[in-house]
């Protein structure tokens, strides 16, 4: 059960792809706990709890008014608190792990739509989601791998820096099928920021090299290479293609490096 991954705009943004600076005249404190944070850019803010953004240490009410603001010209805001930040889940999710292929399949295709922007229901299926990764059924393995690689940039308390490995794994699922589902989606992640992309191109690189004696390892590093090709073609950051690269340098057969190189055109 798989599905090309989807870029879509945000619900609580313009475009995915702005990256606005931090208002000037922000204190270096405040910029510090910012970074420290995660946080680079001020899209990242939108749709986080007032209370989770006044909790950073560093953020005083001089820098949180400046934050806000400058989220209000963007057409963006904080929501007022975790409550208000918790919609309800929709009612198709239960679907996901039915017996009746039809209905799961139906409800796949809806919550990974719903999820191709960001929710403000991702930590309450956040859990539940993490659980299924290990689940007796592989295709309820590859849903929950897909729709958490989908919920990435729909949680502002970073639950994914500590939960990924458990969501990696899948890519080594004994079901060959379900793990390329996983490894075809895990791109979404490191779009998040530069945590999250650190994270998942070291990851990346260590499953290229382990996976040399696999049956399915020229599929396996195809798919990484383009993997990191879509991480690239998102976040723009020249490392991931001098990485990729020199993954490609690793592979010994000639075809299949030709191959692998393919996916990354001279510029």
């Amino acid at each position: 059960m798989g599905r090309s991954p989807q870029q879509d705009g945000g619900k609580h943004r313009k475009s995915t792809g702005n990256k606005t600076p931090f208002p000037n005249g922000l204190a270096q404190p405040a910029l510090r706990a910012l970074a420290s944070a995660g946080y680079d850019h001020l899209e990242q803010l939108a749709g986080l709890p007032e209370s989770e953004v006044r909790a950073l240490h560093g953020i005083g009410p001089n820098a949180f008014q400046k934050l806000r603001d400058a989220l209000s010209t963007l057409g963006l805001s904080f929501t007022t608190s975790k409550s208000a930040a918790t919609a309800a889940v929709p009612s198709t999710f239960a679907d996901l792990w039915c017996e009746d292929r039809g209905r799961q399949g139906a409800a796949f295709e809806q919550i990974l739509d719903e999820t191709s922007q960001p929710v403000d229901w991702a930590n309450t299926i956040w859990d539940e989601l993490l659980a299924q990764l290990s689940d007796k059924n592989n295709r309820n393995r590859s849903i929950a791998a897909q729709v958490l690689c989908n919920l990435a940039k729909s949680d502002p308390s970073k639950r994914m820096l500590r939960d990924f490995p458990a969501l990696f794994d899948v890519v080594n699922d004994e079901r060959f099928v379900t793990a390329r589902h996983a490894m075809q989606a895990m791109w979404k992640v490191g779009c998040v920021g530069k945590k999250h992309q650190e994270l998942l191109v070291a990851a990346l690189e260590k499953r290229f090299s382990d996976c040399v004696s696999h049956k399915n390892c020229t599929l396996i590093r195809y798919d990484i290479i383009e993997c990191l090709r879509k991480l690239f073609d998102e976040v723009h950051e020249e490392s991931i293609r001098t990485r990729a690269k020199a993954l490609i340098d690793l592979e010994t057969d000639p075809k299949y490096q030709k191959k692998y190189l393919a996916l990354w055109p001279k510029k």
